[in-house]
């Protein structure tokens, strides 16, 4: 089935070669469908073709933004998709790698709406998602440039600091983990 669905994008095919194993490793529940892939105006298409989608608020203010549409239990039956404002990203100069931590960011929010318990902050889990799949550096790098591009409030950037700090702690400890691993072997 492949992870995407409707891309020509390279970075998403780049993405689906380097890390979709990992994604399935982390959730194997993804295998059962596949992301569509938007750009901002193809989105807005599809909002005027199709009522079911779900809205994705403030999406031209965004780099990266996605949705999810469950009507039944059988995961199959899920339509999501992640949508990239590419005049974002080409005014923040992200690099592949730093689009990739972002792609690896949206699958961790689609991940999360199948959650049973969401007693957690939803970007700190999508950004653990990104770790664990291997794109913590890139996902610092990305996280460091959105917050000195001055396109958010404070109180929005207090919270991209604490996900910072917080994805610097979790890449520290997997090379704490490895470092371990390496000397008991």
């Amino acid at each position: 089935m492949g992870l995407f669905r409707n891309t020509n994008i390279k970075y998403f095919n780049l993405f689906e070669e380097l890390y979709e194993s990992n994604v399935y490793a982390v959730c194997n529940l993804l295998e059962k469908f596949s992301i569509n892939v938007h750009t901002i105006g193809g989105y807005k298409d599809l909002l005027e073709k199709d009522s079911k989608i779900p809205v994705v608020e403030d999406i031209d203010k965004n780099l990266f933004g996605c949705y999810i549409l469950k009507e039944t239990n059988d995961a199959r039956n899920t339509i999501s998709g992640i949508i990239i404002n590419d005049e974002l990203c080409s005014s923040l100069k992200l690099t592949i790698s730093d689009k990739l931590a972002a792609i690896a960011h949206e699958i961790g929010h689609i991940m999360f709406f199948f959650l049973e318990n969401k007693q957690i902050d939803e970007e700190l889990k999508a950004d653990e998602f990104a770790c664990k799949i291997g794109l913590s550096l890139e996902l610092l790098g990305l996280l460091d440039k959105i917050k000195g591009a001055n396109m958010y409030s404070n109180t929005i950037k207090e919270h991209i600091e604490l996900r910072l700090q917080l994805s610097d702690l979790y890449l520290e400890g997997c090379n704490q983990l490895h470092i371990m691993r390496n000397i008991y072997k």
